[in-house]
């Protein structure tokens, strides 16, 4: 098969916590697959081996993206922001909060999302290109079943042992931080590692999860039943809410209501069965949480209160532009889009993601699993989880993509 480092890609865009060397961070494998085929197809384009040419599309967004900081670090010139009210842990970049112009994770960042288009383009091309969408969802399944049965080693690895057994994890973040930690819950009088598997931390893996038990859901691949268990092995406030966004989308959208009611009674039935404390165990613990009466929700909700205010306190045109691509990252995509690049990269963003989804017609199984996976991953990534260089998120977005330019609605192609 061609492109076998777009395969390799897309076998591991699920994994975040193994990099290629420790010295750069952030250099996971599916990154360094997708570098090496565009590298190597730089050099087979102008002796036009290469059957798929992403650079016309990338350099078009770099040139626009360049463009579109070069302003935003213009402002920072002219209205000398600071940075200074806002909690260290928010700036990516370890400068002083004074520094506002071109800061070091500007370029960083950057560079992860220039990756993850160049992904999307791939994999778009790659379909467009006769590979057909079939193809990469079969390769990706693969990967997301490996990815989740490590995570079912690790789970019955601390079962066994009552320690970690993880074995491939090597991330580091900061000087010498482990990215992500080994995290266990009581649930019911037992105690169970929280699935994490090779994402880094609990509610990576629900995030990387919850889009593909609705995906395969849809596609009617019964695989969905084996990763909503993972799902909610992670114990993750981002699982819930993702599943609790599933089902109202099904009872809402697609007016299944009583099915929707049927399924979510049965499993609080078998689990009230099993041992009734699990539910108040887990309640407990999802209302400790939001209701900011642990470390973990004080600090969402101090980074999403010290990046809002920062934002209103804005000149208009920091409003628009932003202060610069990469600057914080707070624990919502929303306050992260708004800072780093104002009004304009949130509804630019928005529209990338919704577009082409609005434009289709729900015909079949595989147009709702586009359209419930993409609406529930862009909310998460707004209000729970701000990664916007998770592999899958790009995945989806250029399947979504492909079905609205090459496969029209039925009503559209008799015209």
């Amino acid at each position: 098969m061609p492109y076998l480092l777009l395969v390799a890609a897309l076998l591991t865009m699920l994994i975040q916590s193994f990099v290629v060397s420790t010295i750069v961070k952030g250099l996971i494998l599916s990154y360094v697959f997708i570098l090496v085929q565009a590298l190597v197809d730089l050099f087979r384009l102008p002796l036009r081996k290469a059957t798929i040419n992403i650079y016309p599309g990338l350099m078009l967004f770099v040139i626009g993206f360049v463009a579109y900081q070069a302003l935003a670090q213009l402002l920072n010139v002219i209205y000398l922001p600071s940075f200074a009210e806002l909690p260290m842990r928010v700036l990516v970049s370890p400068e002083n909060p004074d520094v506002a112009v071109m800061r070091a994770s500007l370029f960083t960042q950057s560079a992860y999302l220039i990756t993850c288009v160049a992904f999307f383009l791939y994999v778009y091309k790659y379909i467009a290109s006769g590979g057909a969408p079939e193809r990469v969802i079969r390769i990706a399944r693969i990967g997301v079943l490996a990815y989740v049965l490590y995570g079912f080693v690790e789970f019955t690895g601390f079962l066994i042992t009552g320690g970690s057994v993880d074995f491939i994890s090597n991330r580091i973040t900061g000087v010498d931080s482990h990215y992500g930690t080994f995290q266990t819950i009581t649930v019911g009088g037992f105690v169970i590692e929280r699935m994490k598997s090779l994402a880094g931390e609990p509610s990576m893996f629900a995030f990387s999860i919850v889009p593909f038990v609705i995906f395969f859901y849809y596609l009617k691949d019964r695989i969905y039943l084996l990763l909503l268990v993972a799902a909610l092995l992670s114990t993750s406030t981002t699982a819930i809410l993702g599943l609790a966004l599933f089902g109202l989308i099904e009872a809402v959208v697609f007016r299944r209501f009583f099915r929707v009611a049927g399924v979510a009674a049965a499993i609080v039935a078998i689990v009230v069965l099993v041992d009734p404390t699990i539910i108040t165990s887990l309640a407990d613990y999802t209302v400790t949480k939001l209701s900011l009466q642990n470390s973990s929700g004080i600090d969402r909700f101090d980074n999403l209160t010290s990046s809002l205010s920062l934002f209103a306190g804005s000149d208009f045109f920091h409003l628009l532009f932003g202060y610069g691509f990469g600057y914080i990252r707070s624990t919502d995509g929303f306050s992260t889009l708004l800072v780093n690049t104002g009004l304009f990269g949130l509804l630019m963003y928005g529209a990338f993601s919704l577009y082409p989804l609005l434009k289709l017609t729900y015909d079949s199984g595989y147009r709702k699993a586009l359209l419930v996976s993409n609406v529930v991953l862009l909310i998460l990534v707004m209000v729970s989880v701000p990664e916007f260089y998770y592999f899958h998120v790009w995945f989806l977005a250029a399947l979504s993509w492909y079905e609205y330019l090459h496969r029209p609605n039925p009503r559209e192609a008799q015209l």
